[in-house]
This record gives C-alpha cells, structure tokens and sequence, in this order.
C-alpha cells in the first residue's frame, strides 16, 4: 500500500459502494423486510462484491492520482473502472455466487445494475470534489506580488501553461489571457 497516495479514498469508498448495494436492495424490496435468503445473499454478496471492487479500482489507479490536478482522462478512467466493478459485480451476484451455491437466489438485477451505476457517480463525486477545492485554492492564491503574464497561444499547448500556472503558485505568475493569430479563438474563454 506504500504507493496508494489517497489512503483515506479508500476506506470512503468501501463505505459508499456498500452502502449502494444495500439501499438498492432497499428500494427493491421496499424496505429492510428481506427474506431469509435475500438477507444472505446480500451478506454473501457484499463480502466477495466488496474487496472485487476495491481491487479493480486499486488497479486502475484510482489511489495513486492527484485528484486537485484531475482531467478529463481521469474521469474516463473512474467511468471505465466502474463500468469494470460493475461488470465484475452483476457477474458474481447474477452468475457466480448462485452457480456455486454460496448464494440460494441470484441478487436481483435491479439491485446490481441500480448500485453499480451508482457507484460510479459516488466514486466520482469525492474525487471531483477534491478537483473542485484544489481548483478553487490556486484561484484565491492568485494574488498580491504575482507577475502578470500572457500566455502565447490559445490552443492546447496554452490550455496546459495555465493549467501549470495554476497548479504551481510557486511560480508566482498571475495569467491575464492569451495571445494567438488565430482570428478564430477571439473572445473565447
């Protein structure tokens, strides 16, 4: 675990993809009235679903990012890492656990597609969150003794000056806009 950067991502997303599969088991059954055997086919299927989620998301990377600095990639990545526990999950709750008999009745289907686009969103939503105050910070440092520069060209090679601006206050530089001869990127923000 020495390279997991975001530790604390970790236990918070066990949390919350728990927590989905039993709400959507809630809202199926409409209430916590289970059966017997769905009562252990949810116990059963939280314990394997649970750490085959983790797992996927450890190897996609999902802890070793910098989430203040995150991209556009980076959200494919979340979105093809929940698609992945997602498939993995209606494999176990809908295949595996039943064909085994671990479980005595697959997981309704409601309840692993309903979870597993959910958690992809709950993945995200941290994540994003910590994109968004890192964003925000850098902006309200943005101030005082810093030089003014612009920034010469307003295609992607500027777009990736002023992302490395902001990400670096050290450099001290507050960026004013851009400069480019293309007519056609006049007035664009």
């Amino acid at each position: 675990m020495s390279h997991v950067r975001n530790r604390y991502l970790l236990p918070l997303d066990a949390a919350l993809v728990t927590a989905s599969a039993l709400f959507f088991y809630a809202l199926r059954f409409e209430g916590l009235a289970w059966s017997a055997e769905h009562r252990m086919a949810a116990a059963a299927y939280a314990t394997v679903a649970l750490p085959t989620c983790i797992a996927i998301f450890v190897g996609f990377g999902l802890y070793r990012r910098l989430w203040r600095y995150a991209s556009i990639a980076e959200v494919q990545v979340i979105f093809v890492a929940g698609l992945s526990a997602f498939a993995a999950c209606v494999a176990l709750g809908a295949y595996i656990l039943p064909a085994l008999g671990i479980i005595p009745v697959r997981v309704p289907l409601t309840v692993l597609v309903g979870s597993g686009v959910l958690n992809i969103g709950l993945i995200a939503a941290p994540r994003m969150l910590m994109r968004l105050g890192g964003w925000s910070r850098v902006h309200r440092n943005l101030q005082g003794d810093q030089r003014r520069v612009l920034i010469a060209g307003a295609g992607t090679a500027g777009q990736t000056i002023l992302k490395e601006i902001w990400a670096n206050p050290g450099l001290q530089m507050h960026p004013i806009g851009f400069v480019d001869d293309d007519s056609a990127k006049l007035g664009y923000k």
